[in-house]
């Protein structure tokens, strides 16, 4: 009996997350072991209790129906069960169960020091708008929440592990109808150490914030602004009871940190306000989208860089997506430019291109429309001669080809569809949302198709997958749909990259173009004399790799990097001293110990600083004494004793 006891205390002990916040918060918060024990038993417990709760159920079923005879009987009055929301959401890998005396406690205490101030309110985002919430008026809520059956559930599912707690709302007035599964790993960590509660307080207060959100921000294309906003009441809490003081920082602080930049990272790239056209030879041009819904109403804007002056033009019902400007187009009057807007009306299920007359950035009048019945011209692009023009409709899903057939660079005639996600294979394009006109090395002419945006961005990740349509035979119709790496397709100035190269170092770290030969050069400071050639590579499996050298780069050196296939070059970058500088001891004395603390310069591309300790000075020990990340250290010191430090830096 006592071994399967023990198996399965091992196994309830097994469970990922809730061992990994047992380490975390041992070590960080020094948990004692009586502590540890406690926990242990509130699992056994569960588990007693849980099969105290299967015989309840098996019993349930009479007992309602003796419920039911009883209800048919003549009343007064009759009273309405508020019922309770099923969050046994098989597919979303929830699944909860009622709170255990204990789980139930530890929520109740939380609640109240909600309740108690400070603080006495929240300044928050909700629903993207400034909010302020009473503290007691959440507490409130939550209150009556646990207080309902069903309405705040231990989540025992594979969500225990991945989420501290979900809620599920009923989407009534009142917020006491949802539902909540809060980890039951969480709540064990609770219960295994009551100093934790701060951090259960803080997971209340998130889902606080989602319970009061409408539906629009919780629908699933605002993901991002709803956890945002979540995460940042969630760290707002924790700031008011001083969780972000001392060090090291509280880890679910600083969680609550990360995850609320990350979201609203996400949010920032989601929210399509802008799309920038770019620069022609003297202005700036964009499209601004209007993202308040109804009867929208996007605006090209132009203006120059520097002047106050902008002039904006109201597409009206037309829904812009794409531009082109042709400045000083040579059909109109001097300083005169061509617009080629596409975009449609969704509405009326209509496509439709635009050209406009500007001069000085000004739209003169619209010169011409062209409408395609059931299509939404999202995005377009054009050959290197404008002779053809390939537009992305999103309604469809396929690119079709447009010819300028009188040579205006205004497409004139659709003479074939280019490529459907339809199509045998091509089937990886369906929901694409960018395209643009490219040359492949190997396979020639073609189109890059993305589902980021419109067009490809400069700053996008050079080993992101694009998908590849070649043209091989000039047909005007993609013959494959290849998956590439972004770099196939650039070509740029070679960049010595971090780390840089340090004393004695023989590897220098390259990022240029894919497969071309690259060769490092020793130089003067300024990288107009080359003085040695140190080595070359070949960049065979991306833009990033490393050259071996002929030898170690000394002090005092400067290097290079060359494109031989270009003939561009890096700037130059100076050669490293790893040699920490600086070396600074400040000490105050306290009681017995002497506390002191040793400063010094950072080294570039240091991962870490070995400290070596010594009663000799001229003799240190062969392995570190301490280990830190940071170009600092605090130590004891005996009064009395004479110690000598040695720092050095390391990666």
């Amino acid at each position: 009996m006592l071994s399967r006891i023990n198996d399965l205390y091992c196994l309830l002990l097994d469970k990922r997350q809730f061992l990994a916040e047992i380490i975390e918060w041992h070590s960080e918060r020094m948990i004692d072991e009586s502590s540890l024990e406690n926990a242990k038993r509130i699992l056994l417990g569960r588990r007693v209790v849980m099969k105290v709760t299967k015989w309840f159920y098996f019993i349930m079923p009479i007992l309602i129906g003796v419920g039911i005879l009883l209800a048919s009987q003549p009343k007064e009055s009759a009273r309405t069960n508020p019922g309770r929301i099923d969050f046994d959401d098989k597919a979303g890998k929830c699944n909860g169960r009622p709170l255990l005396p204990d789980e139930r406690q530890a929520v109740q205490n939380a609640i109240d020091n909600i309740k108690s101030p400070p603080p006495e309110s929240l300044d928050v985002k909700v629903n993207n708008r400034d909010t302020t919430i009473a503290c007691a008026d959440m507490a409130d809520s939550l209150q009556k929440q646990l207080d309902r059956p069903g309405g705040i559930e231990a989540e025992q599912g594979s969500r225990a592990d991945r989420a501290q707690a979900t809620t599920k709302a009923d989407k009534k007035t009142s917020t006491s109808g949802d539902q909540m599964n809060i980890s039951e790993n969480v709540l064990g960590v609770v219960m295994a150490n009551p100093a934790r509660t701060r951090y259960l307080e803080g997971i209340l207060v998130h889902e606080f914030v989602h319970k009061i959100q409408n539906e629009v921000t919780l629908h699933d294309t605002n993901h991002a602004r709803c956890e945002k906003e979540a995460w940042y009441a969630q760290m707002t809490y924790f700031d008011s009871v001083e969780m972000d003081t001392g060090w090291p920082r509280d880890p679910a602080y600083d969680e609550a940190v990360r995850m609320w930049r990350q979201y609203e990272e996400r949010e920032t790239s989601e929210s399509r306000r802008v799309h920038y056209i770019g620069p022609g030879q003297t202005r700036e041009h964009y499209i601004h989208f209007d993202t308040t819904g109804g009867a929208a109403d996007d605006t090209l804007v132009t203006f120059e860089l520097g002047e106050l002056l902008t002039h904006t033009f109201p597409f009206g019902p037309t829904r812009a997506s794409d531009a082109m400007i042709f400045e000083n187009y040579f059909l109109l009057p001097p300083e005169h430019s061509l617009a080629l807007v596409c975009g449609g009306e969704p509405p009326l299920f209509m496509g439709r291109l635009l050209t406009l007359d500007m001069y000085e950035g000004e739209v003169v009048t619209p010169l011409d429309t062209l409408d395609f019945p059931d299509k939404f011209l999202y995005a377009m692009t054009a050959d290197s001669n404008y002779a053809f023009y390939y537009i992305l409709d999103t309604l469809n899903q396929e690119i079709f080809t447009m010819e300028d057939v009188d040579g205006d660079s205004i497409p004139d005639l659709m003479v074939s569809v280019y490529a459907s996600a339809f199509w045998p294979g091509f089937e990886p394009l369906l929901n694409m949302r960018g395209v643009d006109a490219g040359m492949h090395p190997y396979y020639g002419a073609g189109l890059s198709v993305n589902h980021f945006d419109i067009h490809l961005g400069d700053l996008i990740n050079p080993y992101a997958e694009i998908f590849f349509l070649p043209d091989y035979n000039a047909d005007n119709v993609a013959d494959e749909c290849l998956l590439v790496p972004r770099y196939e397709f650039l070509t740029f100035t070679p960049v010595i990259q971090v780390p840089l190269p340090w004393i004695g170092e023989s590897i220098v770290m390259l990022h240029a173009t894919w497969e071309h030969d690259i060769e490092v050069w020793a130089c003067d400071e300024m990288g107009e004399i080359l003085y040695e050639m140190l080595g070359v590579t070949p960049m065979m499996d991306g833009v990033d790799a490393e050259c071996m050298l002929s030898r170690p780069v000394m002090a005092e050196e400067y290097v290079l990097a060359m494109d031989t296939q270009t003939g561009t070059k890096s700037q130059a970058v100076g050669v490293i001293d790893p040699t920490p500088q600086g070396l600074t001891i400040y000490f105050t004395t306290e009681a017995t110990f002497i506390p002191i603390r040793l400063l010094w310069e950072k080294v570039p591309g240091a991962d870490h600083y070995n400290v070596y300790e010594s009663d000799d000075p001229m003799v240190f020990p062969p392995e570190p004494s301490y280990v830190t990340e940071t170009n600092g250290i605090a130590l004891p010191l005996i009064p009395g004793e004479n110690r000598f430090f040695q720092v050095k830096a390391e990666r």
